[in-house]
């Protein structure tokens, strides 16, 4: 799935390049995101063999409510 994910983002970038919605800045930062997220997809099946499905999925359901109450938050301030 993280595959997909990548793939997906590296289609809506190009599109946006086309758009000319996406400046250089944006691209550099992209272009130094990426080595981190093939990273990301390479390691990703061998470490959800080794982690706890329950803990994991605890661990991520509490970092979206943080990340959500932040973006919350962020509206009315």
């Amino acid at each position: 799935m993280s595959a997909f994910f990548l793939v997906g983002s590296l289609m809506s970038l190009a599109a946006l390049t086309v758009a000319g919605t996406v400046g250089t800045h944006a691209l550099q930062r992209a272009a130094l995101l990426a080595p981190a997220a093939v990273a990301g997809v390479l390691l990703s099946r061998p470490l959800t063999r080794r982690l706890n499905p329950r803990r994991t999925r605890a661990v991520a359901t509490v970092l979206v409510v943080a990340g959500a109450s932040v973006l919350v938050a962020r509206q009315f301030v």
